[in-house]
């Protein structure tokens, strides 16, 4: 459960590493920034913004306001990649970094079915 948390979003003035799909967040891209504590451990967490916007979504779905990024993947799994005709040979190596996911989760249509 946490505790408390920080939410910014920071403009990058070095690289970073995005916590959800690993990819890189530039130099002067805005990314956001958590940090807080969860069960008594201090945590950061940086991530794009669009991985954090699939996160969002995640939550309101599910009717929770915390996630753990390896549900939130499975939950892109069940719900997107599974019917996708690219499956067997995805070249994502998370769906996080996949078009088709972030649009999909993010579409006005999918966000009026709330």
């Amino acid at each position: 459960m946490i505790e408390f948390l920080t939410q910014t979003t920071p403009t990058a003035r070095k690289k970073h590493i995005c916590d959800l799909c690993d990819g890189e967040i530039n130099v002067g891209e805005k990314y956001e920034r958590q940090s807080g504590m969860v069960d008594g451990d201090f945590f950061e967490t940086k991530a794009h913004s669009s991985c954090m916007e699939i996160c969002r979504r995640y939550c309101r779905d599910i009717g929770e306001s915390e996630f753990v990024t390896e549900c939130v993947i499975d939950w892109l799994r069940d719900r997107i990649c599974d019917d996708c005709e690219t499956r067997e040979e995805c070249p994502h190596r998370t769906p996080f970094t996949c078009t088709r996911v972030y649009e999909l989760t993010t579409s006005k249509e999918e966000t009026d079915h709330d």
